[in-house]
């Protein structure tokens, strides 16, 4: 399996582990750019399958941009993120 690949399945792999709860926290503290600033009200409306779906799409933008990132000055190393929580 290719690393590309293997990213991917893993980014499923942990999202998909998530509860709501932990979803709406990640969704609301993701350190990304753009950051996401999705209204409590919102998350509130969307299924936990959609949240998911938000999250996994914007840690594979974070995680390729990282990688592409690190490809051209040698630090190729963001395959998690993680605050802490």
């Amino acid at each position: 399996m290719s690393a590309v690949a293997e990213l991917y399945e893993s980014i499923l792999t942990d999202v998909a582990s998530l509860d709501r709860s932990a979803l709406a926290h990640d969704l609301g503290h993701f350190p990304g750019s753009p950051p996401l600033d999705f209204t409590e009200d919102y998350l509130s409306n969307c299924t936990t399958d959609q949240m998911r779906h938000l999250l996994a799409a914007a840690l594979w933008r974070y995680q390729s941009r990282q990688i592409a990132q690190g490809a051209m000055d040698g630090t190729a190393n963001a395959y998690a993120w993680s605050d802490g929580t």
